[in-house]
């Protein structure tokens, strides 16, 4: 997973003794928040402060900081805001920030239909991203149609996640098309980054396999089959549901 570069807004609120001075901001690669108020606490992995943020008794500040999230992050699973005295190896605020890794959620993995009728699924961003994201899902077989929105059913889809929506699932439909053959049949349709989106998101790949079960196994067809009682001779068809072969 390549490294990210993403922003967050931290609020912090004086408490306590805190009054009036001036503290450091840091964002740390520690799996546990601090169990000691020292320094050596934050002497490693964590960015250098930002300092300056002057919080009066009670009072709230909010600091947006860019941070290049490094695979260590993502494998912690986040990263340690501590805020700090300037002055002074004490910590007074200790919070964990979740860093999630970018990725796609799918609701199923595997979808089973009949030919002729169809199927739902949805995607969705596992992060948020740095720009607009456009997933293509693309149908390995000729038999298995996807459709999106208001797009007519075909071979590929695209889904455009916006930074404003981007945490909205979307709904593929799958068509299983109707044929000759008496097979049971699979497809698989795959789920991948087109380029100019959110760099962060390159490489990010996903999976739905598709069990397509027959609508044309042969049976018989009778008809002319009803007379009410004590009439007689009765004459009837005997037909095929579908030709033989």
């Amino acid at each position: 997973m390549p490294a990210v570069t993403g922003s967050r807004s931290i609020s912090l609120r004086a408490s306590g003794g805190i009054n009036w001075n001036f503290y450091g901001l840091r964002f740390c690669t520690k799996t546990a928040t601090p169990t000691t108020d020292s320094s050596s606490y934050y002497s490693t992995g964590c960015t250098n402060p930002v300092y300056n943020l002057n919080i009066g008794h009670g009072g709230t500040v909010t600091q947006a900081k860019s941070l290049s999230v490094t695979q260590a992050m993502i494998n912690n699973g986040g990263v340690v805001v501590l805020l700090h005295g300037a002055s002074d190896p004490k910590v007074f605020f200790a919070q964990w920030l979740p860093i999630l890794a970018p990725g796609i959620t799918l609701s199923g993995s595997s979808l089973a239909v009949t030919e002729g009728s169809s199927v739902d699924y949805t995607v969705r961003l596992v992060a948020p991203p740095t720009a607009a994201v456009t997933i293509r899902v693309a149908s390995s077989s000729a038999g298995v149609a996807v459709k999106a929105g208001s797009n007519p059913a075909g071979a590929s889809q695209d889904l455009e996640f916006i930074q404003s929506t981007w945490s909205t699932p979307q709904t593929v439909t799958v068509e299983a098309l109707s044929d000759d053959n008496l097979l049971d049949e699979s497809a698989t349709l795959s789920h991948g980054v087109v380029s100019g989106s959110a760099p962060e998101y390159s490489g990010v790949t996903g999976r739905v396999d598709v069990n397509v079960m027959d609508d044309d196994y042969p049976g018989l067809m009778i008809t002319g089959a009803s007379a009410p009682e004590g009439a007689g001779t009765l004459d009837f068809t005997v037909t095929l549901s579908k030709a033989s072969s």
